[in-house]
Parts: C-alpha cells; structure tokens; sequence
C-alpha cells in the first residue's frame, strides 16, 4: 500500500515535497550540470532532475519558507533527491548501477556550493545506504513531522482505523531498527547525526497515536437519504431507518454491533430472499484472505445467523405469507395496492444495507488492489437487485 497517498497526502507539511518536485527548465542552471547532463541519454530525465536540485540547493531558504528550522529544510532535501532517485530506478532507470548515479548527485551538491557560493545544506555519501534504506527513512521522517496532522485526520475519520493501524505497524518495524542503529551510537549510516531525531530522546517506543475502531462504510446513497427514516407502515406505527453504517470487522466483541443485535435480528425477519444470502456466497467463491475475514465476522454474529436462518425458512418467511394472505382476501384494490408497496418498500431497506455490506468489503479490496474498478462491481449487483426485484413484482402479480 502507498502510505504517502492514502495517509499524508494534503497535509500541509507533506505538501512541502511538492514544491521541490516543481520542474524546471531554466538554462541558468546548465553550468552546475554539465556532468550529469552527460547521463541523459542512459538516464532519461537526469537533466531535469540536476536542474531542480541546482535550483532547490541554491534556493531552499526560500521554496520551503514555511519550514522555520534550517536543518528541517536540509533533511527535507536530502530525503527528498534520494527519493527522486529511487522513482526514477523503479520506473525508467533500468540498470542497476544506483551508486553511479547517487555519487553524481553527491558531487553535484559540492559543485553548486561552491560555485553559487551558498551553503544552504549538506549531507554524506555512504555507499552502504541504499536507496530502500533511504525510502525508509522518509517514511519514518514524515510520520514524525507530520504526527500532529495526521491525528487530526484521525479525528476527523478521514483514515480510517484498519489503514492507520497498518501504516503504524509498518513505521514502528522501522523506527526499531533505526532506533537501535542511530540512537545509541553516532553511526556513520545512519542519515543524520546521532540525536536529530526527537523521538531518539525517549525511553519507551515510537507513541502509537489512538483511533476508535469503526471504519465508515461508503454508501452508494446520499447523507440525506442514508439518513432518512422510512416510515413504512403508517398503521401500526413501525418505521424503519437506514442511517447507521455497519462497523468494521475489527470492532471490540463488546461494542455496538453486539449492543444491536437485536436490531439486526428484527430486521432479518423482514428480509426477502433476494440478496443477502447471494452476496455472501459470491464472497465464499472468492479466495482472497480480506474477503474471508468480513465474511468470518459476519457468520459470528447472531444478528446474521438470524438471517440466514431466514432464507433457509422460505415458507415460514412472514413478509412472503403476508402478501400472500393479502392476495387472497377480499380486499379491494386500493388496499391491496397499498399492502402491495409497503411489502416493496421494506425490500429497498433490505436492499440499501446490502449494497453497503458489499460496497464495504469491495472498498477494502480495492484498497488490497484485488479489485480494479469497484463503481463496476457495485453497478452490476444494483442491477441484479433490480433485476430480481422485477421477477418478484411480476410474480406476485400474476
């Protein structure tokens, strides 16, 4: 997973890397690289790169004005070339001659030091680091500095629980590593000097900032209607409501969904057999491990088990022996018509909750990149809803 993209992208300091990747084409800048330039035929787009590094070293006070601290702006750089270069190995520079490249740039930054006469930052060369080293570094430098505002991103549920959770686990496996080599010893690996890093100050572990575990379901409706109370029988006085998101399968046992499993089961009675148990097999032929773990959720609980049951007690189904006792009464056509929609009215219900059960683990795979286009995905089983609700109107006609 990219962390950078799914958790700091738009945050103000993250953001700060953009002005650095800001191209340049100014010919003033040719004279720092007149030995990289030499590469551009091997290298596609090392030209590019030494004009902004020309311009970013000789500039840096002023593109990154927000950062206060002159060492903050240095590390921004340094971490910023090396993750330039790595790019650009992944995905143009086809050769495995990193160093190459890598010592080009560090000669570089002498070259425009002394010929532009500014001595905005400096970092060494060692040839042990590689460039994934280097990627670490970043990923653990950004969380630091961004800690704050990733908090507030948190609160604010635009991360959900499970994404965080696995960003922190991934950043934690790396700041123990970083912590034993660069903390205790002036390391001559590591990237910056001994102490730097303020979190090298404390005694316990990286702090793990706190989410509540729910993980806001997508809804293919809008706020107004998911939360919408349908009144679906003015008679008796019964409504139903379609605004509460189901929680994510890595809720506390105790929580909310075995808090309204009472809920869930009285709305299992009004279920026609049209979708849940068909999702739910479509999920079963799927063999992806993130698929199995919602599934494995959903059959624990009694809410859900309460609905199966259902579908397979189609003749003891109260909605379908409804209806029917309507059909064969005499009642006149009015009424008839209006038993008629409110049986239908209770199927749309049971139809938004479905889409969202599918539109929650569909977004979890897509996450997982095991699903391209998940719109598709979600458009085919509404119209399979649809489809099958014709079929059921058709048939209760006749």
């Amino acid at each position: 997973m990219n962390y950078a993209e799914t958790i700091l992208t738009g945050l103000p300091k993250y953001n700060l890397y953009d002005k650095l990747n800001e191209k340049e084409e100014n010919p003033e800048y040719l004279s720092y690289c007149s030995n990289v330039v030499l590469l551009n035929s091997e290298y596609k787009g090392i030209r590019e790169l030494c004009f902004m590094f020309a311009r970013n070293l000789i500039k840096l006070n002023e593109i990154l004005s927000n950062e206060d601290d002159k060492a903050e702006r240095c590390r921004y750089f340094t971490l910023w070339i090396h993750d330039r270069i790595r790019k650009n190995f992944s995905t143009q520079w086809n050769d495995r001659n990193v160093n190459k490249v890598i010592r080009k740039f560090f000669s570089l930054l002498s070259t425009v030091k002394s010929k532009s006469r500014t001595n905005n930052c400096n970092y060494e060369y060692v040839e042990e680091n590689t460039l994934d080293s280097w990627k670490n570094w970043k990923d653990l430098y950004d969380f630091i500095k961004n800690y704050n505002e990733i908090q507030n991103k948190i609160n604010s549920n635009d991360i959900s629980c499970p994404v965080y959770q696995e960003y922190y686990q991934y950043i934690e496996r790396i700041y123990k590593v970083y912590k034993q080599d660069c903390c205790n010893s002036n390391n001559p690996k590591c990237p910056f000097p001994n102490g730097s890093n303020p979190w090298c100050q404390q005694n316990h572990t990286l702090p793990k900032l706190e989410c509540n575990k729910v993980n806001p379901v997508e809804s293919a409706y809008t706020e107004a209607e998911r939360a919408e109370t349908v009144e679906i029988s003015a008679q008796d006085g019964v409504s139903y409501s379609v605004a509460s998101p189901l929680p994510a399968p890595d809720q506390d046992e105790t929580g909310d969904m075995v808090n309204n499993s009472d809920y869930y089961s009285k709305l299992g009675v009004s279920l026609p057999f049209l979708g849940i148990l068909s999702t739910f097999v479509y999920l079963y032929n799927v063999s992806v491990n993130i698929f199995k773990k919602y599934i494995y959720f959903f059959k624990q609980k009694d809410w859900f088990k309460s609905l199966i049951e259902e579908q397979d007690k189609e003749e003891d189904n109260y909605e379908i022996n409804e209806y029917i006792n309507v059909l064969n009464t005499n009642m006149n056509e009015v009424e008839k018509g209006k038993k008629y929609h409110e049986f239908f009215r209770k199927k749309n219900i049971i139809n938004k909750l479905m889409v969202q059960i599918h539109m929650m683990v569909l977004e979890e795979c897509k996450k997982e990149e095991i699903v391209e286009n998940k719109e598709l995905c979600i458009d085919n089983y509404i119209q399979n809803i649809h489809k099958k609700n014709n079929y059921d109107e058709k048939s209760n006609i006749l």
